[in-house]
């Protein structure tokens, strides 16, 4: 019996190493993926651009898109591997943006090649930007969100541009079959330590 048990632990540990050794490595990159913008302030304002992720910024003033119609000469957006950088301009004289209230912007489509991913964190770094609030930035599993409307540029005297980084957290999501084989996996283990705890 103890033999028996011993075989089915072992099949259990080989499993187990497999979906280990089978799952894929995050190497957690946005370049070359496709990132749609938006910048909204949910009435009048709703401007939306599909971007590639690569070198240098995505969005900028000049540049063609309906996003960068709008920005200030200064203003930029730029997707990286694993982070995103808003140059913001001072775009009224109170340091404001000047953007309506509500304006946002919203990125779409934040998810990491290489192996399914979902977005666990938003660690924001500000330059020369103050006024934030735990709403400033927001998420959900591929998505963000950053108010603008509320943000203040330029504490730094005479200097009316900044930066928000948001440096993106993420975790590896499980595939449905790997997810089956671990809970087989752990389920074969629950039955032999239980079979093997059992009084002869």
């Amino acid at each position: 019996m103890r033999r028996r048990s011993g075989k089915a632990a072992a099949v259990a540990g080989v499993m187990l190493f497999g979906i280990v050794a089978a799952a894929p490595a995050a190497r957690a990159t946005l370049i070359g993926q496709t990132v749609t913008v938006g910048l909204t302030d949910g009435g009048s304002l709703a401007l939306s651009d599909t971007v590639v992720v690569g070198a240098g910024p995505e969005l900028a003033p000049g540049d063609g898109s309906q996003i960068g119609g709008v920005l200030l000469p200064n203003e930029r957006v730029d997707v990286g591997a694993e982070q995103v950088v808003l140059t913001l301009e001072e775009g009224a004289p109170n340091g404001t943006t000047g953007y309506p209230a509500g304006t946002h912007y919203l990125l779409s489509n934040l998810v990491f090649f290489d192996a399914p991913t979902a977005l666990v964190g938003v660690n924001v770094l500000a330059s020369n930007v103050s006024n934030l609030s735990p709403a400033t930035v927001s998420f959900t599993s591929s998505t963000v969100s950053v108010a603008l409307d509320t943000l203040v540029i330029g504490d730094i005297p005479g200097i009316d541009v900044g930066t928000l980084t948001l440096e993106l957290q993420f975790q590896v999501v499980p595939e449905p079959a790997a997810a089956a084989l671990l809970a087989t996996g752990l389920a074969t283990f629950g039955c032999v330590a239980r079979r093997g705890r059992r009084p002869a």
